[in-house]
Formats: C-alpha cells, structure tokens, sequence
C-alpha cells in the first residue's frame, strides 16, 4: 500500500457541477434533494436535473424545492423523454459548465458535509485520473463469454475512508469525473441504453487515454426498493436481458486489455 500526502490548493478552487437524471420517484426525491443543496460545498457551481420521461409528481416536487431556496447556486431543470439513464446523463454532462462533474443517480441520499471536495482529493495526486467513485471498484475478468467482478474495494465491502482503491473500472453510484477528460472520451456509449455502460465508459478510458479510476467512500445511503427500475416488472425482465448482451459484448470488446495485467493500487490519502 502506498501513502500519499496533500490536497492541492488547485483542487480547492475547481468548481463543480451536479447531473442528476430523475425518472419516477416522488416518494423520495424530495429529500434527496434537499441534501444535496445541503450537502455541496461552495465549490459547486450548479445543479442540473434531467427530468427523464417521469408519469408521476417527481417533476412538480423538483420544482417546489427548487422554489425553496435552499441553494443560491443555479438550478437547471432539462428534459427527456424516457430515454433511460445513459442518455440521460449525457444530456446533462454535455451541459456542464464544471471543471468536475458529480453525478448521482435518483436513489441516493447524500449525507457527508462537503462531500465534493473530499471527493476531489485523490485527483490532486493522481493527474492519470478521469473518475472517482463513492460507491466501489472492482477488476474485471471473463468467464465463459461474460463478466465477472471481484476485487472489490469501496463502499460495498466497508473499505477504510482514508485509502483510496484503483482498479479496472468504477461503479455509477455518486461519480465525481474530470470534466475536460470525460469530453475527450466522449462521455457514456448512448448504444448501451443503461447496464455496462460505465463499465464500457472506464475500459475504453483506460484504453484509449490511460486514464484511471478508483473509489473513495462518502457517506450515502441507497436502499435497493429506492431504486425505480425494480418498481416495474416489465422494465426489470427487460434490462436484465439487456445487461447480458451488454456484459458479453464488454467481454468481447475489451478481452485484450481485461486479460492484461491489472493496475491495483491502494493510496492512502489522509
């Protein structure tokens, strides 16, 4: 495990914008919400919400608590119709004005104080970065013509807050990306429609840019029946048939540079 020391005086003064696209969830978005107004340091400069093709009262309760004035940083409200997650945040990233982007999905519950700007730090030691993920990172390999994780170092399996783990690709959980890197790789493949598609976006970073990625764990909460896909039946049969095509797809694509050697490393940052 190797230490590193120091949080830029640089990284302090880059701003941040935050996507979040938002589709069917008028039970919690409320409150979701309103801690990320509470929560975001000074360093983000707007909040984007990406209104995907919601049915129920999401869109009129993000309006009321854009009404609340619980942030006097700009709030933009774009719309898709139904397009699901990818394209989505694409539409967001590509109205980012950041030099970060921070993106949550609309099942997360931000609870840290100034969560961006911890989340900033292994950037001002690691300049090969193009993302840092709260929630995990993991190695990838093939069995058979699929994926398979293991590795896995963040959130999901406790990891110490004070290390920061790189590995092959990061999970979409709150993602904070270098905005300027993310353009050069041309943000998510939109042909995924969701699953996989930050699996594609991290391999194909690595392999066209070297650029690297690793999790360094905030505090947020995110229970799995939050979560609007698993509301609906439908949808859910739908999406799990998607992700295996799109798992052997990744396995296909990539197999040269998943079967290389791994690019482990555990920092210590504080």
């Amino acid at each position: 495990m190797e230490k590193r020391n120091g949080f830029g005086g640089k990284q302090m003064n880059k701003s941040v914008s935050v996507v979040m696209p938002i589709h069917n969830q008028e039970n919690i978005i409320a409150q979701i919400i309103e801690n990320l107004f509470i929560c975001s340091s000074e360093n983000v400069c707007e909040f984007i919400f990406v209104i995907d093709g919601c049915t129920d009262r999401t869109e009129k309760i993000v309006q009321e608590q854009m009404c609340r004035k619980l942030t006097n940083k700009p709030i933009r409200l774009l719309y898709a119709n139904d397009v699901y997650e990818t394209k989505a945040c694409n539409l967001g990233f590509r109205a980012a004005k950041g030099d970060y982007i921070c993106n949550f999905q609309d099942d997360m519950l931000v609870t840290e104080k100034n969560y961006d700007q911890r989340m900033m730090k292994p950037f001002s030691v690691i300049p090969e970065l193009i993302g840092v993920t709260a929630r995990d990172a993991v190695n990838v390999r093939i069995k058979g013509d699929e994926l398979d994780f293991y590795d896995v170092f963040g959130k999901d399996v406790n990891s110490p807050r004070n290390i920061f783990g790189i590995r092959d690709i990061i999970n979409r959980g709150p993602i904070l990306f270098d905005h300027q890197k993310l353009e050069k790789v041309d943000c998510l493949d939109e042909n995924f429609i969701q699953f996989q598609d930050d699996t594609d976006l991290f391999l194909r970073a690595y392999q066209e840019k070297g650029y690297m990625s690793g999790a360094y764990v905030i505090n947020y909460e995110s229970p799995l029946q939050w979560g609007s896909t698993r509301k609906n039946p439908r949808k859910a049969f739908f999406f799990g048939q998607l992700e295996k095509r799109n798992m052997k797809y990744v396995a296909e694509k990539y197999r040269d540079l998943i079967l290389a050697d791994k690019h482990n490393l555990d920092i210590i940052l504080e």
